[in-house]
């Protein structure tokens, strides 16, 4: 909550023309080596390797992405 903060869902959905929704789940970050001092003292992929195996493989597609601006008075 204090990196994304959070809404209501009523918000959320009030106009989902112009709302991008994407739904961010916790991740297992699991380093290949033990960590002595646990995974949180250190950057995963920066300080140390981390196991792929446990991360979600995929990606996100958009059907269609319009922009529309209000006109200039």
């Amino acid at each position: 909550m204090d990196v994304y903060g959070w809404g209501e869902i009523e918000d959320v959905l009030r106009d989902v023309n112009i709302d991008i929704i994407l739904l961010l789940h916790p991740l297992d970050i699991v380093p290949l080596t033990p960590e002595p001092e646990g995974i949180h003292h250190r950057r995963p992929e920066v300080d140390y390797a981390v196991d792929r195996t446990f991360l979600p493989e995929g990606y996100v597609m958009l059907d269609e992405v319009r922009l529309a601006y209000p006109a200039r008075e």
